[in-house]
């Protein structure tokens, strides 16, 4: 995960204001949190965040529905519309995380595992 976290850092320094370009209705000053775009449902529209909180351990999604600081909710185990929506965008925000950190490493050629362990 150490990694994982360097390519966020990485992406964040390239994008101080929010992730990936877009634009978000409400203020947010968290700046560990990456945004996730918005969502609208039951005519309310939501700013959806992924923070990890400084660690991978307890990463926490956010939906901020208006302007004031107690304006939101998070959490990953709600059945909420936009906190579940959050939840599946950060599981793809990591996992195309991981795929560019896959992309970034030299290919090793491939060796059937019976070949591997004759080398050891």
């Amino acid at each position: 995960w150490g990694s994982l976290w360097a390519v966020l850092l990485q992406q964040r320094q390239a994008q101080p204001t929010v992730g990936k370009g877009v634009s978000m209705k409400y203020p947010h000053d968290c700046k560990r949190c990456t945004s996730l775009g918005t969502f609208e449902t039951g005519g309310v529209e939501y700013d959806l965040y992924f923070c990890n909180n400084g660690s991978w351990e307890s990463p926490t999604v956010i939906a901020r529905y208006g302007s004031e600081p107690n304006e939101y909710m998070s959490g990953s185990g709600h059945t909420e519309p936009a906190l579940k929506e959050a939840l599946v965008r950060a599981v793809r925000f990591i996992e195309e995380l991981k795929f560019q950190m896959l992309l970034s490493r030299p290919l090793e050629p491939f060796q059937p595992r019976e070949m591997r362990k004759e080398r050891s």
